[in-house]
C-alpha cells in the first residue's frame, strides 16, 4: 500500500488532506465530466445508487469520496501529529488562516503571502464554444503552445496576473449544473452517513453538519 511505502522511504514525512463533503466531491466529479464531454454511458447522477453502473464500478466516482478507510491507513502508519486534516468548507471560508496553518505545520514561513483567489479546475456546462476554444480545457491554442513551446507556456503559468485573467475567462465561460438538495441527502443518508461517521471520530472533528446537507 502507498501509506506503507512512504512510511518506509520517509517516516517522518508530514501528510496533509483537504477533504470536500463526499457528496459535493461527487457531483463536482459529474459535473468535471459533463464539461468533458466524458459522462459515462450508463446514466447520469441518478443512477449512483445502482451497484452495478461505473459510477460504483470506477475509483474516482463514489469510491473516492469514502474517506475513512483511505485516511485509516496513514493514521496507522504515521503519528497523530504528523497529519493534518482540514475540511474543504473551511479551507474556502477562511483561506489565509488555513493557508497560514499549513505552512506552520511545514515549518514554512506563515508570513509568506501567496496567491490565493484563482480559482482552477472549475467544472460545469460551457457557455460560449468560441471562449472555450480559447482558453477552455482542451483549447487548441493551449494545446499547440504546449507542444510547440513548453517553456514559453510554462513561464506564461507563472506569471500571477495573467493566471488570473486566463481563469477568470475560463471560469466565467462554465455554467454550473445544478444540484438537487434531496437527491444530494438522499447520497448522504444512503452511501456516505456511516464513513461520514467513522471519519469525524478518526480525525477528531465533528461532522455532524456534513449528515444533514
Amino acid at each position: 500500500m502507498a501509506s506503507e511505502r512512504i512510511k518506509h522511504y520517509i517516516p517522518n514525512t508530514k501528510l496533509i488532506a483537504i477533504l470536500r463533503h463526499p457528496a459535493d466531491r461527487l457531483f463536482s466529479r459529474y459535473s468535471h465530466y459533463i464539461r468533458e464531454g466524458l459522462l459515462p454511458e450508463d446514466g447520469g447522477l441518478d443512477k449512483v445508487f445502482d451497484k452495478s453502473t461505473s459510477w460504483w464500478q470506477r475509483p474516482d466516482m463514489i469510491k473516492e469520496g469514502l474517506y475513512y478507510g483511505q485516511l485509516k491507513r496513514y493514521y496507522e502508519n504515521f503519528p497523530q501529529e504528523n497529519i493534518r486534516v482540514y475540511l474543504y468548507e473551511n479551507f474556502i471560508n477562511h483561506t489565509a488562516g488555513v493557508v497560514e496553518d499549513i505552512f506552520t505545520f511545514l515549518d514554512i514561513d506563515p508570513t509568506i503571502k501567496v496567491a490565493t483567489d484563482i480559482v482552477y479546475n472549475k467544472s460545469g456546462t460551457i457557455k460560449n464554444k468560441a471562449v472555450d476554444n480559447l482558453v477552455g480545457q482542451n483549447s487548441p491554442l493551449i494545446t499547440t503552445l504546449k507542444k510547440l513551446a513548453p517553456g514559453l507556456h510554462r513561464w506564461l503559468k507563472d506569471i500571477v496576473f495573467i493566471n488570473r485573467w486566463f481563469y477568470n475567462l475560463r471560469n466565467k465561460n462554465l455554467q454550473k449544473a445544478d444540484f438537487s438538495p434531496s437527491l444530494r441527502k438522499e447520497i448522504v443518508d444512503k452511501i456516505y452517513a456511516e464513513d461520514i461517521k467513522k471519519l469525524g471520530n478518526l480525525i477528531g472533528q465533528d461532522l455532524s453538519h456534513w449528515l444533514k446537507a
